[in-house]
């Protein structure tokens, strides 16, 4: 088959299309050739209208604000480097200091030392506590074992007569036991309250009670000492009645009072008595009696006078 006799619209077409394009490019070029002198001189002829620059209004100018006008303080003129002015006051400046050194060096080395002497420390002397029983009087037991101090205006005695216990200004009574208070059987008096203390040197045992009308006492109270003989198995028993002791006095006391107290003053004057107590080793040279003074007054008893 012949190519060529294929689809002849399609190259009709491509024929117009080319035709076309020639005839624009020959527009352009017409458009774009120079201009003719003819045509030269119509455009020459033309009137050409100036448009007026615009000219912008002129800047209005600013004004600076007034800086403030300083007032100076006044200038005072410094004397200048050198000037007999400056020579004078510094002279005088050292002069002043050379004067108060001189003063205070003077005052220091050229005047009277004086040496203060240490104030001593005041010594105090504990004033010696005055011993209320260095007045008393001596009891020395008869077998020298013992011995107490008591006030000079108390009087020895006994219960009935030389055959009984002694008695001290009648309500004090003492003996040497082989059994402590505490193991009393039987008969004893009443114990309300115990207590220990060290006495004299002694560890001794205080007791506090009272006894009835039984055995035929008298009701009434009492203060008792117990010392533990360190030197023996006894005990020193010691006792302060709340009444008078002797026997024909105790038969005037109901068998129905109560026991009272016994007085501070009377509690005071039998702890500083046997404060005073002692035990007495037994020497070979030891005297069996006691001093004459310290012995049980046969006659009467005194009435206490305390």
């Amino acid at each position: 088959m012949d190519p060529n006799s294929q689809n002849p619209q399609g190259g009709s077409d491509a024929v117009k299309k080319l035709e076309q394009d020639l005839q624009n490019l020959t527009q352009q070029s017409a458009a774009s050739a120079p201009p003719t002198p003819e045509e030269n001189s119509i455009q020459q002829t033309q009137p050409v209208v100036e448009i007026p620059p615009i000219v912008p209004p002129p800047p209005t100018p600013i004004t600076a604000p007034t800086p403030p006008v300083a007032t100076n303080p006044p200038i005072h003129e410094i004397p200048k480097k050198g000037s007999p002015l400056m020579i004078i006051a510094v002279i005088l400046a050292l002069v002043a200091v050379l004067a108060v050194a001189i003063y205070v060096i003077g005052a220091k080395f050229l005047s009277p030392q004086t040496t203060r002497s240490p104030t001593p420390a005041a010594v105090v002397t504990p004033s010696p506590t005055p011993d209320p029983t260095a007045n008393w009087k001596t009891y020395l037991a008869p077998d020298g074992s013992f011995s107490f101090k008591y006030p000079a205006n108390y009087s020895l005695g006994y219960y009935a007569g030389p055959a009984t216990p002694v008695l001290l200004n009648n309500r004090f009574d003492w003996q040497i036991s082989k059994i402590p208070t505490s193991l009393c059987r039987g008969d004893c008096a009443l114990v309300d309250s115990t207590e220990s203390a060290k006495v004299g040197g002694y560890q001794m045992t205080k007791f506090s009670g009272w006894v009835g009308s039984i055995g035929g006492e008298t009701p009434q109270s009492y203060l008792k000492y117990e010392i533990k003989n360190p030197l023996g198995d006894n005990y020193f028993i010691m006792t302060l009645w709340e009444l008078d002791r002797r026997s024909e006095v105790q038969k005037d006391y109901s068998q129905e009072r109560k026991p009272g107290p016994i007085s501070n003053a009377d509690n005071e004057i039998f702890y500083q008595i046997i404060s005073t107590f002692k035990f007495i080793e037994a020497t070979p040279t030891a005297s069996p009696t006691a001093s004459p003074s310290a012995r049980p007054s046969p006659s009467p008893l005194v009435t206490p006078t305390i």
